[in-house]
């Protein structure tokens, strides 16, 4: 097993030898709400795009503002629900991320990593793209649930929900399309 920022710049170096235009960090405990959200990120043609998420920490989403200092600020709840299609952000969490290969090519290696210098290598990758001038973006109102254990999620905005919940919600989303 790797370590995450490891097995992220693994899977890095596999798209661009794949000669794929886009690599999707899809963490094996996040649950896409919208059976689309991936083909709405891609369609969006920007290089990095994110769904929000709420982090298992139980301190916020998973995105997040330059706070002068560096890319950790999180986005308070009440303005991630008000957003419109589309929302500006420094960073997100990676856990359903969707990455330009261009944008990989721009960067200095390595793309992610973790240690007592860095907050993770989400935050590490996303002070790159900064320091490059672009700007990250969050597909909203699309969401991802996040598993805290095999029968309970976080829903976006902080709330614990069973899983047969969490299906209701799928289903109502996909029933307003």
């Amino acid at each position: 097993a790797y370590a995450v920022d490891k097995a992220r710049e693994l899977l890095a170096e596999l798209a661009l030898s794949s000669n794929v235009d886009y690599l999707m960090f899809w963490d094996s405990d996040i649950i896409l709400v919208e059976s689309d959200a991936v083909l709405q990120m891609i369609r969006l043609n920007a290089p990095v795009v994110c769904l929000p998420y709420y982090e298992k920490t139980l301190l916020g989403s998973s995105l997040r503002r330059f706070d002068g200092v560096h890319v950790g600020g999180r986005i308070p709840g009440s303005e991630i629900t008000r957003s419109s299609e589309v929302m500006q952000v420094d960073a997100c969490g990676l856990g359903a991320t969707l990455i330009s290969t261009d944008l990989l090519k721009k960067l200095d290696r390595p793309w992610f990593q973790s240690g007592p210098d860095t907050l993770g290598e989400d935050i590490f990758f996303f002070e790159k793209v900064r320091k490059l001038g672009i700007q990250p973006i969050a597909l909203m109102p699309r969401t991802a649930l996040h598993y805290l254990d095999r029968d309970i999620v976080l829903t976006p905005n902080g709330m614990v929900a069973t899983i047969s919940a969490a299906s209701q919600l799928a289903a109502q989303k996909g029933d307003s399309k």
